[in-house]
């Protein structure tokens, strides 16, 4: 009986040791909503960013290539005419570490 106790402390211990603290492996980046979503020129859209693993949270969005507007908010404004190339990749950047972004891809369409 005494070696089954032994063993089920150690085995409490290696499970408390092992788990960490839920934030310690928290990759950094930054994910973006929606990740892609089809509008009618003319049309806005509402993206978020959420940013996980990094102190500093603020980001900037651009747009790839820049064709309509994003505003400080993640209001997606789409041109009132359909340009030659209707897809727009729109990117929240980290403040603190350019190399991190979320990515969205926005499709134009003439209308629905």
């Amino acid at each position: 009986m005494k070696m089954w106790k032994q063993r089920c402390l150690w085995l409490l211990v290696l499970l408390l040791f092992s788990c960490g603290k839920s934030g310690d492996n928290v990759t950094p980046g930054i994910t973006v909503t929606p990740n892609f979503f089809i509008i009618p020129v003319g049309a806005t859209l509402q993206l978020n960013a959420q940013v996980v693993g990094l102190s500093d949270p603020g980001y900037q969005w651009q747009l790839f290539p820049d064709i309509g507007s994003i505003d400080e908010n993640g209001l997606y404004t789409a041109p009132t005419t359909l340009p030659a190339n209707p897809s727009v990749t729109i990117r929240a950047v980290s403040d603190a570490d350019a190399t991190i972004f979320g990515t969205s891809v926005i499709s134009l369409q003439s209308g629905f």
